[in-house]
């Protein structure tokens, strides 16, 4: 089964392919992380032409029930955070094939 790619992890291949030291490669997507969660805060969305676009958008109060005691209970309005996948990032997962992914 393949895992996940952490941080770390992704700092160090950053850092590997690009010859920026994993310190720099670090501060750089901390910012990165940062600026996209404080441009979701403000209503605004960040697109990353051909890879995606990040968005918040607002899941509607609804009804729900406590799997435990059966009660309806109401969960309020919320913004939850969307990332859609852009054109060459789409490209690029046809060409896998799914029996791969496992």
């Amino acid at each position: 089964m393949k895992t996940g790619v952490t941080k770390i992890d992704l700092v160090a291949k950053i850092a590997s392919k690009s010859g920026i030291n994993k310190g720099t490669v670090n501060q750089v997507l901390d910012q990165f992380l940062e600026v996209v969660t404080e441009t979701l805060k403000e209503g605004n969305s960040v697109r990353l032409t051909g890879f995606g676009s990040f968005l918040a958008r607002l899941r509607p109060e609804m009804v729900a029930r406590n799997p435990k005691t059966g009660a309806s209970v109401t969960v309020p309005s919320v913004l939850v955070p969307v990332f859609r996948a852009g054109k060459h990032l789409k490209l690029a997962l046809e060409s896998i094939e799914v029996q791969d992914i496992d």
